[in-house]
């Protein structure tokens, strides 16, 4: 009988000082075998076992950089999806512009130099593609100083024309 007595006192003991797993919360009015508070914190804590798993699998997986196919450096972030911020801005215009990853490189290849100012000097954010805003056609390649140009003057030929003509007269203000 005093074993009984002793088995009761500590299941009393332990249901006293459980608590849930995901949030750390009281539990002790719950069933005996129960590790969480509610419903919520259990998918709570589900979901980041499955999370982790993905992780792990991804941390020894070859990723291949979705722009240029060469593996991603096993520092990078295990969500990141390119090698560099180059491949992304490049994989980013192909899918604005509707060119294919090849397409885009081709014509990154065919021009070195800005087509307005011949400057193979790019800017931080390297070659920019022109298109036509209304047709969505790609015009060609420039660097971020003439690209910003054309968009500061709305695409507009007669305001550029007339912008060349003011810089040709020169007058000083008087």
């Amino acid at each position: 009988m005093a074993r009984a007595e002793e088995q009761k006192a500590a299941r009393r003991d332990a249901k006293a000082s459980r608590a849930c797993i995901q949030c750390g919360i009281d539990i002790s009015d719950k069933r005996a075998h129960a590790r969480f508070c509610g419903q919520r914190c259990m998918d709570a804590w589900r979901n980041g076992l499955r999370a982790a798993e993905r992780l792990e699998a991804k941390a020894g997986m070859d990723r291949p950089c979705l722009f240029c196919r060469a593996s991603l450096p096993p520092e990078r972030n295990i969500n990141a999806e390119f090698c560099d911020w180059r491949c992304r801005s490049k994989y980013r215009r192909s899918q604005t512009y509707g060119l294919t990853v090849v397409e885009l490189n081709e014509l990154l290849a065919q021009h070195a130099v800005c087509a307005i100012c011949a400057t193979d000097a790019w800017g931080e954010k390297g070659p920019q593609v022109d298109h036509n805003h209304a047709t969505g056609a790609v015009r060609g390649i420039l660097c971020t100083s003439c690209n910003n140009g054309l968009g500061r003057f709305k695409d507009d030929p007669t305001l550029l024309r007339a912008a060349a003509d003011y810089l040709d007269r020169g007058v000083p203000l008087p």
